[in-house]
Order: C-alpha cells, then structure tokens, then sequence
C-alpha cells in the first residue's frame, strides 16, 4: 500500500490527487475461474439494460392508456378521419408481423444467440465479445491507479500464465483516489461472486461487479456521507479515508480501518455497520486482517503509534492485546502494513517505514519472534506470503526492491532480490496469486509510474532462486 510519508503527502495537500505521483496504489488478485468467461457488456453505460419483452408491452400499454386519457375529443375525431388512407386500414407493425405469420404467437429473445434460427449465423455483436472473452487458463489481477491529472481508473489486467504474458482487459474511471483494494465471493448472500471493494479518501467503500464492463453504478455502498457544512453523519461508521479491509467469509463480514482512528466491521448482507471499535488507535488504522482460522480475532495496526494490536471480535469493548514495535537509531518505526503468517497461526508479520520487517507472536507481548532489516535505508512498504509454497514471504520496498525471503528459519533468509529501478523507483504493493496452472508462484508488484508487473517464480532459475 501507499507508504505513511506518500499517504501523509498527499492528505496534507488536500485530498488533491494530481499532487501526487503516477502511481499503482493497490493491487488484488482474482482467484483463477471466478470471472466469467464472457463479461457482461452494457452498450451505453449512459442507457438503462432492455427490458423484458413483456414488461416493454405492459409499460407501452400503459403509455398509450395515458396518451388517448389526455386526447381532447377534437384529437380523437381527426384520428378517426384519418385511420384509414386510400381505403386501406393503418396498421401496426406488430400486427402485420401477427398477420404475416399466420395469427401463430411470435417468441421474442433478448439476443440472437439464444434465437435457435440464427445460432451459429455470425451475430453481429460477438466481434465486441470476442475482444472480452477470458480463456479459463487466465489469472485476473485488479489494480487501483491514480495518474497525475487526478483521474482514477480501476485496471482489470490478465496474466497468460503459459505465455508469461500481462495486458490490461478493461479499467474503470472513479470518482476519488483509491487506497485499498479488496476481493468478494458474495454469493452466499445472493450477490455477485465476483465482486470488488474499495477505499478511498471518502469515509464510504464501494464494491462493483467485475463480471460487467462499464458498470453504471456499484453493488452497494457501505458508510453514509459525511456533510461537511453540517457536520453530520450515521452514528456508526467512517469520518475518514478508508485505508485498509479485510474480509471474513464465513458470515461475509467486512472490517476496514480509517483514517478516523476507528475499526467498523460491516455486515454486508444488510450494509450496515455490525461492530465498531472507536479510537482503536491514536493515529489512522494503516492496516486490519481477520485470522485466517479464528476469524473473529482481527489485527489491527495504526501508522505512528509504534504497536500492533490483535482485538477479539467476539467482545465488546474487549481490550486488545498489544505488541510493541523496537527503536532504530533511537527512531520508532510507522507501520505501513501488517498480515497473518498463514504457516503458523500464533504469529503475524508487519512491515515498517525504516526498512524493518518484524513478527510477533500472540502468545508472547513482549519479545519479537524476529526483527529483520529487509530494506535497509529505505521503507518496507508491503508484504505477502504465498499460499502455494510453504514459508515463502515476499517484501517490496522504495527502494525498487523486490525480495523473496524463506521464512522457515528463526531468523528469515534472503533467497533472491530484483531491481526494478528502471520501471518503478517507489514499489507500494505486492501480492502472490492464490491459484495458478501446476501451482506455480506468482507474484504481483506496483508502484510509481503507474507500473504493474508480474514475476513467475517458477520461471527462475536454481541459481537465482531455491
């Protein structure tokens, strides 16, 4: 994510996006077949979908009843006069189509490809299909990117994992900087499977449909305005910018972290706040991350007061436990994202702005399991482990570093290291695939320049990488 000196630069300059750099802000992956092979495509993102046939009639009807309501009886006779020309009666469309077919009911379909006459006749639209189609081979990524002009697109790119091959499918302009991203199953409560969370600088989270191109509007929208003039808003929610979410499957409930200081775990089968910890911290809640076990314990870690705090969700008002990050050259850290190690659930891991990757374990408050000088001289930005090869653990940094470090050991090992310089001075996150073909590993980075790419480990060399 955005490191604590880009986010403060650019909160102290007013929310202005064109203040910034050019940049890859967030970064998710799509689990491999949650798309849709052919996405839905609105023709006007500006036009409503068509209706079905027989709504379309119904709502004709009822305009024509309106229409002759209206007509003055002057307007009638003159209808009547003219009603037939040359002798001949004047007669709709529909009803020439009635009478040309024999008086036989007409079936009508929402497109040609479900007409059983014109299968396989080459529609006139599926050149516009072809260019959306996926292949089920293909690794969706979503990127948030926030170029110079101020403009924010949502970027869906695909990874041809056979042909090491990354292009972007289709992006999607926002209306507000993105900071955070995070990917939805919400089938189970009858919506989208294949949906999109997002924070920005505004205290709301919206969450769109991937599987439409140009969606009009979002699924849902999570947390009300805020009226600056009158200083009102819902009694439970966000004041802020929302700068970290995590979500909880099981009973789909979503926690973000604000800007506010503030922890609201939202119930999304209703849209609405479930839980909320208020002045969870004392500076903005940079990072929260559900257990991936014990779903209800959730970690939480504010920017600048030098420790992260591991909350039961269970309880009210519950106090959380707390981990006190160590002094560098007489300097506390700021903390710039925190996860759970999936390969032992006491411990979870947290990158800091002085290069310093540090983990703790639940069971003891007091003493790190290990403090490590990932970046030396520059801010660890973000981390990731893999989910497909055990005890890997991926950090990216601003000093166009990525590095690969094998985790199994008491004291992390570095195992390989590339500069990006070229591409990206600043990387701001990283995340490895969670499914791919033959389990291979893949990691997604971004930064500035508004730069995306991908690295197959797999791909590596021994020499480079074991």
């Amino acid at each position: 994510m955005l490191t604590d000196t880009a986010f403060e630069k650019l909160y102290q300059s007013g929310n202005d996006a064109s203040s910034t750099s050019n940049v890859i802000s967030s970064i998710s992956w799509v689990p491999k077949g949650a798309f849709k092979l052919i996405p839905t495509i609105l023709a006007d993102s500006m036009t409503e979908p068509p209706k079905d046939p027989k709504e379309q009639q119904d709502d004709d009807d009822e305009d024509n009843e309106m229409e002759d309501s209206e007509m003055n009886d002057d307007e009638q006779v003159e209808e009547e006069e003219t009603s037939k020309i040359g002798g001949l009666e004047e007669i709709s469309l529909e009803e020439l189509l009635y009478k040309s077919v024999g008086g036989k009911n007409l079936t009508m379909y929402e497109n040609n490809e479900q007409d059983p006459y014109l299968k396989g006749r080459g529609l006139s639209d599926s050149s516009e299909e072809e260019d959306f189609e996926l292949k089920a081979t293909d690794l969706p990524l979503v990127a948030i990117h926030n170029e110079e002009d101020g403009l924010t697109t949502l970027q869906v790119w695909i990874y041809e994992q056979e042909e090491d091959n990354l292009f972007m499918h289709h992006d999607l302009l926002l209306g507000n900087y993105g900071l955070c991203t995070h990917w939805l199953n919400l089938s189970s409560i009858s919506q989208p499977s294949n949906c999109i969370a997002i924070g920005t600088f505004e205290p709301q989270i919206e969450i769109w449909d991937l599987d439409i191109v140009d969606p009009i509007e979002p699924v849902m929208i999570l947390g009300n305005e805020t009226d600056s003039k009158k200083k009102k808003s819902q009694s439970m929610g966000h004041k802020g910018a929302i700068l970290s979410m995590s979500f909880r499957s099981s009973d789909s409930k979503l926690a973000s972290g604000s800007d506010d200081k503030s922890i609201v775990i939202w119930d999304l089968s209703n849209q609405k706040p479930f839980y909320q910890v208020k002045g969870a911290g004392a500076s903005p809640i940079q990072s929260v991350q559900f257990h991936h076990t014990e779903q209800n314990i959730l970690l939480a870690c504010p920017i600048s007061d030098h420790v992260c705090k591991v909350f039961d969700a269970k309880q009210q008002n519950s106090k959380p436990k707390s981990f006190n990050l160590q002094k560098f050259n007489n300097v506390f850290p700021d903390i710039e994202s925190a996860i759970w190690n999936p390969n032992n659930p006491y411990e979870f891991v947290c990158a800091q702005d002085n290069g310093f990757i540090t983990c703790f374990d639940i069971r003891n408050e007091k003493t790190p399991v290990y403090n490590i000088n990932a970046h030396s001289g520059a801010s660890c930005s973000s981390i990731s482990f893999s989910n497909l090869k055990s005890n890997l653990m991926a950090s990216v940094g601003s000093d166009s570093c990525v590095r690969l470090w094998n985790t199994k050991t008491s004291t992390p090992e570095l195992v390989y290291t590339k500069n990006v310089k070229k591409s990206m001075s600043d990387i701001y996150s990283c995340a490895f695939a969670p499914s791919t073909l033959n389990d291979d590993i893949i990691l997604a980075y971004g930064g500035s320049g508004g730069n995306l790419s991908v690295l197959n480990i797999s791909l590596l060399t021994s020499q480079s990488y074991n």
